[in-house]
């Protein structure tokens, strides 16, 4: 005897119509899981180097990057350094010449993958040179191309561009009575090598 079409076919339509959704099911909580790793990841990159900025380390703020040859930085002067000898060398040198008052990260978007991600923002800073104590704000934008080491997020790659329209430096304090000239500007972290005055030989 022959059983009704819809008796017969029932089981398969539930299955088919139940896939999608188990999958929706299966998918929300991976989502869930990387947007709460990419705020994770991110909050701990900022508060480490935030902190290291203010405080002058140059060890805690290489401390967020893929310790590698290979890891790069780009500037928003254009300098390029390459690898930890050459970040060493950026944090330095803007420590050198400028105290972080204050630094802000403004995180725009960020995709994370199983081991690689990347994350755009803004940097904001306030700097104070220390030659003559005059106040500045650092403003430019910035790219992260992250790598999963462990369970950790660190910065293989790192690249800043001056922001459409925005100066990199300006100046906050009223302009004093000698100001220095623009390649005089202070340097941010990812600005350490504003062009300078050439002085004899250089």
């Amino acid at each position: 005897m022959l059983r009704p079409f819809a008796i017969t076919c029932l089981p398969v339509l539930v299955l088919v119509l139940s896939a999608p959704v188990a999958a929706q099911d299966k998918a929300a909580p991976d989502n869930q899981k990387i947007a709460v790793c990419a705020n994770d990841c991110l909050a701990g990159l900022e508060q480490t180097l935030a902190s290291a900025l203010t405080s002058a380390d140059v060890d805690k703020a290489c401390s967020v990057y893929v310790p590698s040859d290979d890891v790069l930085a780009i500037e928003s002067s254009g300098r390029i350094r390459e690898g930890m000898k050459g970040l060493r060398e950026m944090y330095s040198s803007a420590f050198a010449e400028s105290r972080f008052l204050d630094v802000k990260f403004e995180f725009e978007r960020t995709h994370l993958e199983e081991t690689y991600g990347i994350s755009y923002f803004k940097l904001r800073a306030t700097l104070q040179t220390i030659q003559d104590q005059q106040k500045w704000e650092f403003y430019v934008q910035g790219t992260w191309v992250l790598q999963r080491r462990g369970d950790q997020w660190l910065i293989r790659h790192e690249h800043f561009s001056p922001i459409f329209q925005v100066d990199r430096v300006r100046p906050l304090d009223a302009p004093a009575e000698d100001p220095r000239p623009p390649t005089q500007q202070p340097q941010g972290p990812a600005d350490s090598a504003a062009p300078r005055e050439k002085k004899g030989n250089d």
